[in-house]
């Protein structure tokens, strides 16, 4: 009789593909096993060829929705493996080989599993044995990345190892009829996790159902519940009190930047904001994320506390994740909650149950010591009022994702739950040639740091870790990068790195080269990591990684790109900071072809806290030391502008042999962006990462079409773009007291006829946008939207984050091209 062996390569793992294929089988009147294993999911079928067939042409509508399968392999077996079974059974995974399937991510809770939760039986009925259990998952739903220990992926390879199914839970598990037949996740009120609140002083109050109903009213009554969800913990209060959100921004060190919201339902999203389809289609999808969305001018029934988003008229939403996050909301009768990460900001998330009462004085909850703090006698020593939390220990933590819709495509801002990891499609060239046997890990930058790494066969973008000034943050990243290693079984031949030489990343890449040690010197006290003098350090410029990135996820690898890369800064090759450029790039070949004009930064990393130094520097450049002098702009003393004036008539210096205090010289599009809002709306200092241009960007009114002028002229060596006739035309209006609306459409507008300007220079190229500034959805929708793009091949941000988060993705792919290929 026919025998046939098929290897599904992939996402295969967490999702219930095992169970799914045994159901097709069994219809299909076949015998045979499918089993997990390092490649992915294996299956031997034996029956007649009719019925072969039957289930290769099912195959794909049988899946799960989560599953992606990237390849199937196929071939005949003369001799099965095993002698023939009698039916179809699940084997156990088979272990053996070096792994190369794709992790499984985490998933919010799916519908049928929230009917089971929340449905309130009818007299005639029977009430559903997991209705209200806070922890309910089935095969399609539930945290998975964050609990796996090892793949493939089995119970016992994850923190579910610990609770021992009840006998009810058993049974589904060998069911091939029900839901939850061979869910690695199932549990119940009897023997899964439990959930309770603990009060601040560290005593339990309540459990189980309890223990949400007293969250709610804590809730109700102002307080800030830390809420332990998938990856980690969460900080809750009610977006409707300003009190309490604003005692949640004094504890978090957030003061204005923007908390995300959580809402019970996609119809009650819909009343606050705007919602596009593909807008509706990501938050309501498994990953979960929070969304950005554009608030309604009347939000009707719902009204947020005016502290939860501040001036900006935008609001990150996202829907319920787990049945704890469903019943908590459905106790507050659908009130909006603050949820935002459960984290001092700087600071990595917390992820254990540890309360502050037993901590000594001046530490926190997860064991961080900071200096000077007392968390017993300092009421804003610890966030968290009282703690919602569970004993499934998680063992990978992971934030919240965050997408926003872009040019009708929806770009990753955070790659974290539910996305991450993310697998890397390389081209198959590479994989079968000069890559072929490597393991290489690629160390990302200094801010919103993530690592990416390939295995030999995969490769993989991990999740968001945060920006490492912190150091703490810099533990949690040796922790990841060492957990990441782990799991993938990565012995890296070398450490790719950013070309900044103080970055945190390219030191520790460095000393992981150089050093005999096990734990990198001046590194930390953390993890041990894999230390191999045989193996190299490579640097990438900063930009060419951001482009290479965007190449990575359109398939362009092996393609020449003219890749437009605007962003904060980054080291340049030419001993100044970039950051508004235009590069050729072809694989591990970067030539500079064009960038914004020049300006300086005046005080280095001062200007990127206080925006008016560079409004200073742009009017001074644009029209001359006397107007820039008298500029005025609010609670700055015009002694100060006059100081930053006389200091801009001296030559600038090399930033390669200065202090970060001193002045520096960029083309930064960030920089530039922050100085417009500086001049236009007042806005002097900046509480977080591009905070003036974001703002400049919420109040442009984007029905305005004409551009202010900006030149496009040749500099050798290369093209250069000037602003100053559009900072000249922005002092006119102003003065003219054009609204400021206006004023940001138009400079966004120039900003956009700029790069289509340049990227006519070269008709032949396709072009990548890339980098944070693209994150602006005005700038890249005035790019791609106008008549002269609509026939260009040009990319946006997707998947992979288009800042600094993905700049691990951009470095690996530079690695590991040829070092020749064809233009």
């Amino acid at each position: 009789m026919p025998a046939i062996r098929i290897t599904l390569h992939g996402q295969v793992q967490g999702f219930g593909v095992r169970p799914a294929i045994a159901q097709l089988a069994t219809r299909c009147g076949l015998d045979g096993t499918v089993r997990n294993s390092t490649i992915g999911v294996v299956i031997e079928l034996r029956g007649e060829l009719p019925n072969l067939e039957r289930f290769r042409d099912s195959l794909s509508s049988a899946l799960p929705e989560q599953a992606d399968v990237t390849a199937i392999d196929e071939v005949d077996l003369r001799k099965p493996s095993e002698s023939p079974p009698t039916g179809f059974r699940i084997l156990a995974s088979d272990r053996d080989g070096a792994g190369r399937t794709h992790m499984p991510v985490d998933s919010a809770i799916c519908a049928a599993c929230l009917v089971e939760l929340t449905h309130v039986a009818e007299s005639n009925e029977a009430i559903d044995r997991r209705f209200g259990y806070p922890l309910i998952t089935c095969t399609r739903c539930g945290p998975r990345f964050s609990l796996i220990r090892a793949m493939p992926y089995d119970r016992s390879e994850t923190s579910m190892d610990r609770f021992t199914p009840c006998p009810e839970c058993a049974r589904e598990y060998v069911d091939p009829t029900d839901r939850r037949f061979h869910s690695q996740t199932n549990a119940c009120e009897a023997c899964g996790p439990r959930v309770r609140l603990v009060a601040g002083d560290g005593q339990e109050v309540a459990a189980g159902a309890a223990a949400v109903a007293h969250a709610a009213k804590a809730i109700l009554n102002g307080k800030i519940v830390g809420v332990l969800g998938v990856g980690g913990y969460q900080w809750v209060v009610d977006a409707t009190q300003p009190a309490a959100v604003e005692r949640l921004r004094r504890r978090k060190g957030r003061p204005t930047k923007p908390l995300a919201i959580m809402l019970a339902d996609v119809d009650t999203v819909a009343s606050l904001a705007v919602l596009a389809p593909a807008e509706r289609l990501a938050l309501s999808s498994a990953a979960n994320p929070i969304v950005l969305l554009s608030r309604r001018p009347d939000p009707g029934p719902i009204s947020l506390a005016h502290q939860v988003t501040g001036p900006m008229p935008s609001v990150g939403v996202m829907l319920p994740t787990t049945g704890l996050h469903h019943l908590l909301l459905n106790h507050l009768n659908g009130r909006p909650l603050v949820v935002t990460s459960g984290n001092r900001d700087g600071e990595p998330l917390r992820y254990r149950p540890q309360h502050p009462v037993a901590k000594p004085a001046g530490q926190l909850a997860d064991g961080v010591p900071r200096e000077g703090v007392n968390a017993l006698n300092d009421p804003d020593a610890e966030i968290a009022d009282c703690w919602l939390d569970h004993d499934r220990e998680i063992l990978r933590p992971i934030d919240d994702s965050v997408v926003r819709v872009i040019a009708g495509r929806t770009a990753t801002i955070r790659l974290a739950r539910g996305l991450a990891p993310l697998p890397l499609s390389l081209p198959p060239a590479w994989l079968g040639g000069h890559a072929a046997g490597r393991q290489v890990v690629a160390m990302g930058g200094h801010q919103k740091a993530a690592i990416a790494l390939f295995d030999g066969s995969q490769a993989v973008l991990g999740p968001h870790v945060g920006d490492l000034e912190d150091e703490s943050t810099r533990e949690r990243y040796l922790q990841s990068l060492e957990s990441l290693l782990e799991l993938y079984r990565v012995r890296p031949d070398c450490w790719v790195h950013d070309a900044h030489p103080d970055y945190f990343t390219s030191r520790l890449a460095q000393q992981l080269t150089e050093t005999s040690a096990t734990t990198p010197q001046g590194i930390g006290t953390g993890p041990k990591l894999p230390v191999d003098r045989a193996a190299s350090s490579l640097a990438i410029q900063h930009h060419h990684a951001h482009v290479a990135a965007t190449m990575l996820e359109q398939g362009w690898l092996e393609r020449t790109v003219l890749g437009v890369a605007w962003d904060g800064t980054g080291d340049g090759t030419d001993g100044t900071v970039w950051g508004g450029e235009f590069l050729i790039v072809n694989g591990k070949s970067c030539r500079r072809f064009a960038s914004l004009l020049p300006f300086r930064l005046v005080g280095g990393d001062a200007a990127v806290r206080q925006p008016w130094r560079v409004a200073v520097a742009l009017v001074h450049q644009a029209l001359g030391p006397q107007v820039a002098t008298g500029l005025k702009l609010p609670g700055i003393d015009p002694l100060a502008i006059a100081r930053i004036v006389q200091r801009l008539e001296r030559p600038a210096q090399d930033p390669r042999s200065i202090p970060p205090s001193a002045d520096i010289t960029t083309t930064s599009a960030g920089r530039l962006l922050d100085g417009f809002a500086a001049l236009t709306l007042g806005i002097t200092h900046s509480d977080y990462d591009a905070e003036p241009a974001m703002r400049f960007e919420s109040i442009a009114d984007d029905s305005v079409v004409p551009p202010y002028p900006i030149r496009l002229v040749q500099s050798q060596p290369t093209w250069r773009l000037d602003w100053t006739p559009t900072v000249r035309s922005v002092i006119d209006a102003i003065a003219n007291r054009v609204p400021a609306a206006i004023i940001a459409a138009r400079v966004h507008r120039a900003l956009a006829h700029g790069i289509r300007q340049v990227i006519d220079l070269q008709p032949s190229l396709p072009v990548a946008l890339c980098g944070g500034c693209f994150q602006n959805r005005l700038l890249t929708e005035a790019v791609v939207t106008a008549p002269e793009c609509c026939s260009r091949a040009v990319a946006t941000p997707g998947q992979i984050p288009t800042s600094d988060g993905g700049l691990a993705a951009g470095q690996l792919a530079i690695a590991l091209a040829p070092d020749q290929q064809p233009d």
